[in-house]
């Protein structure tokens, strides 16, 4: 009995610091990561919402679903900020050469959700929303929370 209580609590560890600790185990695509570990700069155009999501090769099915969720949320819903570029959404591989240094800015080292708010060519706001998407994204919580907290965002650039 103490030997499957012991097995329980190390399997449960396991899957807990697997995404916790930003080491995710799983596989994603390599066109899918390929195509979006692009470097940007940080020199914004317009005012605007910069979304990104940090990743490392190596992801979870919690961390992908993070991802997804996400993506539909501003597909059907912000469409047309997406369009114009009032709002952005990119994916960053943190093991990537070219993304160290938008990796330390934001103390990424795994799967990070950060919001960066820019206005006037400077960044006004950088919110991480890691801890709330892991506790929520599993939750009829996470679509309303999400809007909710885009929301803020934009208002912020009025």
């Amino acid at each position: 009995m103490k030997t499957i209580k012991i097995l329980s609590i190390l399997t449960l560890s396991s899957l807990l610091f697997s995404c916790a600790g930003n080491k995710e185990e799983g596989s994603t695509s390599t066109e899918q990561s390929d195509k979006q570990e692009t470097t940007k700069t940080n020199v914004p155009i317009k005012d605007h919402l910069a979304i990104y999501d940090f990743h490392n090769e190596h992801r979870c099915v919690t961390c992908v679903a993070i991802e997804d969720a996400t993506k539909e949320i501003l597909h059907k819903y912000y469409q047309k900020q997406l369009d114009d570029g009032t709002i952005t959404f990119d994916l960053y591989n943190c093991e990537a050469e070219e993304n160290q240094d938008l990796v330390e800015e934001y103390g990424a080292f795994g799967t990070t959700l950060a919001f960066t708010v820019f206005k006037d060519g400077e960044k006004l706001e950088m919110r991480d929303l890691t801890n709330w998407a892991f506790e929520t994204i599993n939750t009829d919580e996470f679509e309303p929370g999400m809007k909710e907290e885009i929301q803020i965002s934009l208002d912020k650039l009025k």
